[in-house]
């Protein structure tokens, strides 16, 4: 808090790295909550880390136009953790945005995901895969692509560059990746840097279960929700969607088009556990994708 609040605010710089390892879990509002050091199990002090996000786009910090946060923690929904009591809150201030702000994030796991520790190395397998990641950029351009750098720590996850030992820490694991800039109009995504070759192919049988999973789901029921799903997909994706007023027949066209992009129902499907973070309907579709996308990732 500290340092948030006080320390950085007062300081001017182009670049500010910030690096947090620890437990963490997702609220039923789609928040990321990361446990403070000294959190305990009566007094469960947390940062809010999308609050946070968007306060640092604002003049709450005037320097540091440019932000590479790195996060190694868990994304459990909370309540599949049975907490008596509900998490304490402490948000940052409000502030005014400022232009030419520009955030990358990566993240060690997607919503409902838990982030895997290496028990020999001491340390967690995201950690691990981000510090080798920049260090083979090393004396290229700095600081590194944040795309590269995020495709590069997904691959250590996932598909064909997956390590040896698959089995062992972080298996089944996803980082994704959000992404903020602002100028003429705000933009703010989320990104899957999972290799297109860790998807299996859904076959046709499996598609009416996912269509009716969708048009079940209030967030896909509402027609701007639905836009806002759209647009967290690839952009060749996102733009090659016939799209429909009426929402059973768009979540219909949806999907068909997604099935055909490599990689595009993965991306669906992370796009929907976002805007449905905690709910029954976004359990369903989470437990279709590990029959039919990732059967091998159960566990």
């Amino acid at each position: 808090q500290e340092v948030l609040t006080r320390l950085l605010p007062a300081r001017e710089g182009d670049l500010l790295w910030v690096f947090w390892g620890g437990h963490g879990v997702t609220d039923p509002q789609g928040h990321r909550r990361l446990f403070y050091a000294d959190a305990t199990g009566d007094d469960r002090r947390n940062l809010d880390l999308d609050a946070w996000l968007t306060a640092f786009t604002t003049d709450l910090l005037p320097g540091f136009p440019r932000q590479v946060w790195l996060v190694d923690s868990c994304q459990t929904f909370v309540e599949d953790l049975g907490f008596a009591r509900a998490l304490p809150s402490e948000l940052p201030p409000g502030g005014e945005r400022l232009p030419g702000r520009e955030q990358s994030v990566l993240l060690a796991a997607g919503p409902g995901q838990r982030a895997a520790n290496d028990p020999v190395r001491q340390t967690g397998a995201f950690s691990e895969a981000v510090l080798s990641a920049l260090d083979a950029a090393d004396g290229g351009p700095w600081p590194p692509d944040p795309g590269a750098l995020a495709e590069t720590v997904a691959a250590r996850f996932t598909g064909a560059g997956r390590d040896a030992g698959a089995a062992g820490p972080g298996a089944g694991q996803r980082p994704t990746s959000l992404w903020y800039r602002s100028g003429a109009g705000d933009e703010r995504l989320l990104t899957l840097p999972a290799p297109r070759s860790a998807e299996r192919r859904v076959p046709d049988e499996a598609l009416p279960e996912l269509i009716g999973l969708l048009s079940g789901s209030p967030g896909m029921a509402d027609q701007q929700q639905r836009q806002l799903v759209v647009s967290m997909l690839p952009v060749e994706l996102a733009g090659s969607i016939p799209r429909f007023g009426a929402s059973r027949p768009d979540i219909v066209s949806i999907v068909r088009a997604c099935r055909r992009h490599p990689g595009g129902l993965a991306a669906l499907v992370e796009a929907v556990s976002l805007i449905e973070a905690g709910s029954p309907e976004e359990r369903a579709v989470a437990e279709w994708a590990g029959r039919w996308l990732w059967p091998d990732s159960r566990g």
